[in-house]
């Protein structure tokens, strides 16, 4: 295979012809040499930002084991940090799911928050008696409150993924109670995957705080 330039391009002669354009030879556009320095300089940012934050959370502390300890648990804090803010960006959560899975007990929130949009004006707080009896006649937010304080405690350690199976549950119930049988069918499907979304990475956090 032999190349001659012919107007800016190398031309092949040979069984096929391969063109190889000058510019793609010179290495990035200007644009695109921009946006990596653009990219660079927010990362040296947050560096600086976490550096100050380090010394900052270290600086009182008088023994090795002390520091050794905080930095231990600032390395956690910010790994975490990191992994819940890819889930949040992965699943597309908005602001208020993101800052509600971020929070110390916030899954009734969550829930409630979802079946007042869901229901509508058949969203009250009156008391139904669920097939089978397990719930006895409790307002929804009894009902809700109830099976969240079941799922904090977690005694059967189960994992987030099916704690969240009840959740689901219960809103299917309420739903069917509130608007008739098969009603679940009808509810918010992005709304409903967003806060099943929201659930798992909250009780995966809350999991990690109660860690040993």
């Amino acid at each position: 295979m032999s190349y001659t330039y012919d107007e800016g391009n190398y031309v092949g002669s040979g069984a096929e012809d391969i063109w190889f354009h000058i510019d793609s030879l010179e290495g990035e556009s200007d644009s695109k040499i921009e946006k990596r320095e653009e990219h660079q300089a927010e990362l040296e940012a947050k560096w600086r930002e976490r550096r100050r934050s380090f010394i900052k959370a270290v600086a009182h502390l008088k023994t090795s084991d002390e520091i050794r300890t905080k930095t231990i648990q600032k390395i956690l804090n910010d790994s975490v940090d990191f992994l819940a803010n890819k889930h949040i960006a992965a699943e597309y959560l908005n602001s208020t799911f993101a800052d509600l899975a971020k929070q110390n007990k916030t899954l009734p929130v969550m829930i409630r928050g979802v079946l007042k949009e869901s229901l509508g004006p058949a969203f009250d707080d009156s008391a139904i008696k669920r097939r089978g009896g397990r719930w006895g006649y409790q307002g929804i937010s009894e009902r809700i409150n109830s099976l969240c304080e079941e799922i904090y405690r977690n005694t059967e350690r189960e994992i987030a993924y099916i704690r969240v199976s009840k959740v689901q549950r219960l809103i299917h119930s309420i739903a069917d109670e509130k608007l008739g049988e098969g009603s679940y069918l009808k509810l918010d499907k992005p709304l409903m995957r967003k806060l099943l979304s929201a659930a798992r990475l909250h009780l995966n956090l809350h999991d990690i705080d109660l860690s040993p």
